[in-house]
């Protein structure tokens, strides 16, 4: 075990690393610890414990971009990370081979829904702010996806009723919660919404 003094240090030596790599960083919290071929933009702050990986691709972090606590940033198999500018990665998210627009707020328990209002996708209107009280975010998830997301509830069922061009692989996104398991998820929108 290392006594106090030499973590100390070696804390000290990391963070003097990190802050030579990435000089322009807001913040870069001691605790922080980032591998491998990754850039960090300009005024992005790193906060404890946060932890970005890169072997055999890249992870690029934007400008003005902050990775809270606990964040896991790590490529995927074959596909990079790239995390936009002014974008928020809130505690314990994990970020794994995607890509994350600019301007985003990746949240705690993020839904499908949220994402797409959040990333101005079209077709999806969420006129009850993801409540299960209206049937206008509806999606088809692609058949690939459909056993991993899991079957409706029956409230959301209820919901689907009102919904249009209603199929068997009909969800209400507000009701498909964002996980690791659903990284590169595919769901397309009806022609409209109800």
């Amino acid at each position: 075990m290392l006594s106090e003094v030499a973590h100390n240090r070696i804390t000290l030596i990391m963070n003097a690393e990190l802050r030579s790599r990435f000089a322009r960083a807001a913040y870069l919290d001691p605790t922080a610890r980032v591998y491998g071929g990754v850039e960090i933009g300009d005024h992005t702050s790193l906060w404890p414990y946060a932890v970005i990986r890169a072997e055999g691709q890249h992870v690029s972090v934007g400008c003005y971009t902050n990775v809270q606590d606990h964040v896991m940033v790590h490529v995927g198999y074959g596909r990079p990370t790239i995390v936009g500018d002014y974008c928020s990665i809130t505690h314990r998210v994990v970020l794994h081979g995607c890509t994350i627009g600019d301007n985003c707020l990746i949240g705690i328990g993020a839904t499908v829904m949220e994402g797409a209002i959040r990333n101005a996708i079209p077709g999806i209107e969420a006129e009850c702010g993801g409540a299960c009280a209206c049937a206008t975010c509806h999606v088809y998830v692609d058949e690939a996806w459909q056993e991993k997301v899991g079957s409706p509830t029956p409230m959301e069922e209820d919901m689907l009723d009102f919904g249009f061009d209603v199929r068997p692989n009909s969800r209400l996104s507000c009701q498909i919660k964002v996980s690791d398991d659903l990284d590169g998820l595919v769901v397309s929108t009806p022609e409209r919404q109800a």
